[in-house]
């Protein structure tokens, strides 16, 4: 088997050259074109067993000092694991502890390095939204999974491009349980109610996040060309759009034109909804959290919304658009590439880092990120509570969630 550890990276100026100042407080915080190699100086090294000599910098505005483990995906870690391997063994059906048992590493261990990795694929999403005229039409439609239990449905909501198949948003929300129970089931439910229900028209708000998203990228003055939104008959999406300001003054302009199907209409090629149909198998098929029928499933929510990121940006942005079989597929035009989606410059540089070079929070709310990007970086999806069958209290020390976040990857 290759060998997924590493002793050290090899480092380069491009991926660890300090860009900007670590402090959030300081005038050379956010990177810029006025940026120099001036505005900070060399400030010794040391040693760590498993980067080698680190260099360490400080900046003359505000007297921070870092180093280039501070712009690293290594940052604050004992062990270098590949992220490409990762990233290919995630989005390949293994789950996390499958993960660490190939190359013997905790579960816990696998868990950061997948955290890490959604946030480079956050970050190019950011980055890729901004400015990002729609040149096609959209779909999108809900996937349903669960979290923990089937007590507690997860439904996944994605907008897809409708002819190069590129994701361009998703958020999730945490239902409440419904269709057929047992007598038993619904007196557990109902302890799970005392405790905690999801927030009132939450589906809703959770779409209509993914919708406003759209301001100022899709075409709406010319209502001789509409931009239409493809989704099924599900009462949540109209709630949804109306609730965004600007997208129902662009319906009643006529800029806008939401256009529904049946969800019993075959779902063949020729379907309206096919692109959005499409990525739910991927998903299906891809991740070991959301295959039907199976013992593995997500346990907390912000985790899984992290390794759909990674599912649906590797999607997008990494994957060849059409699979043929060929082995080496690297000159492939990929779905963004399609749809002239994350073709900038500092898009296709954050593509090509993203499995080396950290990428912060706060620089992506600075150049304008999406609320949805947010919710995801930030960690600030609710986890139900954990409900003993037998007493009906909540098992606090069994609560997903609850351990130390690291401020560093929420930066």
């Amino acid at each position: 088997m290759e060998n997924l550890v590493v002793s050290a990276p090899a480092e380069t100026e491009e991926t660890c050259s300090p860009e900007f100042c670590t402090n959030p407080a300081c005038t050379f915080h956010h990177p810029g074109e006025q940026h120099n190699n001036r505005w900070y100086i060399k400030f010794g090294t040391h040693y760590a067993q498993a980067h080698g000599t680190v260099q360490r910098f400080r900046c003359k505005a505000c007297g921070k000092t870092f180093s280039t483990q501070s712009f690293s995906m290594q940052y604050w870690v004992h062990r270098v694991i590949k992220y490409d391997r990762i990233e290919s063994m995630l989005i390949g059906g293994s789950g996390q502890r499958q993960i660490g048992r190939a190359i013997m590493a905790s579960g816990r261990l696998i868990k950061n390095r997948c955290q890490r990795l959604a946030r480079s694929y956050l970050a190019l999403y950011a980055e890729a939204s901004r400015d990002h005229p729609l040149g096609e039409n959209c779909a999108f439609d809900g996937f349903e999974s669960f979290v923990r239990s089937q007590y507690f449905p997860l439904h996944l909501n994605i907008l897809v491009g409708c002819e190069s198949l590129s994701v361009y948003g998703f958020t999730g929300s945490v239902l409440r349980r419904k269709g057929r129970m047992t007598a038993a089931q619904r007196v557990f439910r109902h302890m799970i109610d005392i405790h905690w229900k999801p927030a009132r028209g939450s589906l809703v708000a959770s779409c209509a996040q993914v919708f406003d998203a759209l301001y100022n990228r899709i075409p709406i003055s010319n209502p001789a060309s509409a931009w239409k939104l493809w989704t099924d008959q599900h009462t949540a999406y109209p709630r949804a759009l109306q609730k965004v300001p600007w997208i129902r003054e662009a319906m009643h302009a006529g800029g806008f034109t939401h256009c529904t199907v049946s969800s019993r209409a075959v779902r063949s090629r020729q379907n309206p909804l096919f692109p959005v149909n499409y990525i739910d198998r991927e998903i299906r098929k891809d991740m070991a959290d959301h295959v039907r029928e199976t013992v593995r499933f997500a346990r907390e929510v912000n985790m899984a919304m992290q390794r759909v990121t990674i599912e649906l940006g590797a999607h997008t942005f990494a994957k060849p658009e059409r699979i043929t079989g060929r082995c080496r597929t690297e000159g492939d035009a990929t779905h963004a590439q399609t749809a002239a989606f994350g073709q900038s410059q500092a898009a296709q540089r954050m593509l090509k880092l993203r499995h080396t070079r950290r990428f912060l929070h706060s620089h992506a709310v600075h150049r304008g990120c999406p609320d949805w990007i947010s919710a995801i970086w930030q960690q600030q999806y609710e986890n139900p509570p954990v409900v003993d069958s037998v007493t009906g209290q909540v098992l606090t020390k069994r609560m997903p969630g609850n351990d130390r976040r690291a401020a560093h990857l929420l930066a």
